[in-house]
């Protein structure tokens, strides 16, 4: 990949990287408290009520990614004044759309408590929890907006240390709230606080890069006729996504339990965690991409190194967390939670660590200006998911779930992958040796040292065991990586861009 772009996809990433590390740990540390305080029953209620909020993001359109491209890709004379005539015009579709669904789910809240089986003692609340959340999840839909902004202006590092001081300040608040004696409501209210936080936070940045800017619904701009091709077949996309990440914990609570929920959501969102990995790779890549589409060798090159960073950055946890699910269960949420929901995590863990590996592609088909591939693939994962989900859920429970997102993994992506390793214009066998097989290698090696550590150090599941077998683990990916020569003169390169790069390049044996 070019020099300039390797820089700006490295900075970018790594600023992601730096800030949401933060925020990871503390969220992992918010959740223990909410578990530990709350109970099952009551932190399974309160993950339903995220899941359902979640839903509101699906009403975006794809304007956000859309605007994306159109600002990225803005060139000539007249480029400011088109990129904030789009943004106006984004803008005044996505408050419109959040007054609608925010008032959509308020409305919907009691229903959804009775068909979720929520105890009576419980409605109450869980009902005042949603309509509270729905604000804050309104107030996300016009951010979506002001954030493609930046990120189209290579900014992305601006939008995560926002979002990061702002979630570590709304997860500070729900666990001193809980501790106080709070309940879901609460929890609601400080989500809702710090979605508001950050519309406001958003919006200063914007106008920081554009001077004015405007709400205006203009229904004569020509952005909506892209819009209603490329918005639409995101609109697919991001609902088969969305679906997938959080459809089955209402399955789990509506056929097994709401307690249920709550052991299934404990490995969910550790093994969930993984994705934020090629969330900010591809993040960072997308703008990068839409930049280097005329250019196709500057694209593949592109592609491949954002693709092999994910493998070489998810692979390694992702077998880490399957083979330590005890230790780092005991440690984490109690040793109650380690039978119920250890062999989740491993399921879950080795699927979303497969998963990740589709980020970068997904962003290269919207960068290619071929969203229907995304929407193809995504509606065949959702329906393969919610088939296998209704199986398998009633038959064996939780584990049920985690089985059915790994069969959708294993059985649709490589598909996808294939698919747009080929429109980018990657030979299949680059892609299989660069970003499969070479990061498979020392993963292998830090997975294999972790159970020999495990087997030697008996069942324990302590946090010294996790502590050994994370050092071995990463003691023999640092030296398969530099026995093998991992990576090649371009991706050290790449590395070399981003802070601490000296240090990266010996881990993978470069000079």
């Amino acid at each position: 990949m070019s020099g300039s772009l390797a820089r700006r996809v490295a900075t970018n990433a790594t600023a992601a990287f730096a800030s949401q590390a933060t925020i990871l740990l503390l969220g992992l540390a918010t959740t223990a408290v909410l578990v530990r305080t709350m109970g099952a029953a009551r932190f399974g209620a309160w993950s339903l009520v995220m899941a359902l909020t979640a839903y509101l993001g699906l009403l975006d359109l794809g304007l956000g990614v859309a605007l994306v491209r159109r600002v990225a890709t803005a060139s000539g004379d007249d480029s400011r004044s088109q990129i904030a005539r789009a943004s106006a015009a984004a803008l005044g579709a996505l408050t419109i759309l959040a007054v609608a669904a925010g008032v959509g789910l308020a409305l919907a809240a009691a229903p959804l408590a009775q068909w979720l089986g929520i105890a009576e003692a419980d409605r109450h609340e869980f009902v005042a929890a949603v309509r509270i959340g729905a604000v804050g999840a309104a107030l996300a839909l016009p951010g979506v907006a002001l954030g493609a902004i930046p990120t189209a202006f290579q900014r992305l590092d601006s939008i995560v240390r926002l979002e990061a001081v702002v979630s570590g300040c709304v997860m500070v608040a729900q666990v001193a709230l809980v501790l106080a004696g709070g309940g879901i409501a609460v929890l609601a209210a400080a989500f809702s606080a710090g979605r508001a936080a950050s519309l406001i936070a958003r919006l200063l940045l914007a106008r920081s890069l554009l001077g004015e800017l405007r709400w205006r619904l203009d229904p004569t701009y020509p952005f909506w006729k892209e819009l209603g091709r490329f918005g639409a077949l995101k609109v697919v996309h991001q609902l088969s996504s969305h679906v997938v990440l959080y459809l089955d914990r209402v399955l789990v609570g509506v056929l097994v339990s709401v307690e249920a929920v709550a052991y299934y959501t404990v490995a969910v969102d550790l093994a969930q965690r993984l994705l934020m990995i090629p969330g900010n790779v591809g993040a960072a890549y997308y703008p990068a991409a839409c930049a280097a589409v005329n250019d196709r060798g500057a694209a593949g090159s592109l592609y491949v190194g954002s693709s092999r960073a994910v493998a070489l950055l998810t692979l390694p946890p992702a077998f880490g967390l399957a083979l330590l699910a005890g230790p780092v269960l005991r440690t984490w949420v109690g040793a109650e939670f380690v039978g119920p929901v250890a062999e989740l995590l491993q399921v879950t863990a080795l699927a979303y660590g497969a998963m990740a590996l589709t980020a970068v592609p997904a962003a290269a088909a919207d960068a290619h200006g071929h969203p229907e591939i995304s929407a193809r693939y995504g509606m065949a994962g959702l329906a393969l998911n919610l088939g296998l989900a209704l199986v398998l859920i009633p038959r064996f429970g939780t584990l049920g779930a985690c089985w059915a997102l790994a069969g959708n993994v294993v059985l649709q992506s490589p598909w996808f992958v294939r698919r747009i390793t080929a429109l980018v214009g990657v030979p299949l066998s680059l892609y299989a040796r660069s970003v499969l097989f070479g990061p498979l290698v020392p993963a292998t090696a830090a997975a294999a040292a972790i159970a020999v550590t495990s087997f030697a150090l008996g069942p324990a599941d302590s946090a010294a065991s996790l502590i050994i077998g994370t050092a071995a683990g990463a003691a023999a990916f640092v030296a398969a990586g530099r026995l093998l020569g991992t990576l090649g003169p371009q991706e050290r390169g790449f590395m070399a861009a981003m802070p601490g790069g000296k240090l990266l390049r010996w881990v993978v044996g470069g000079a």
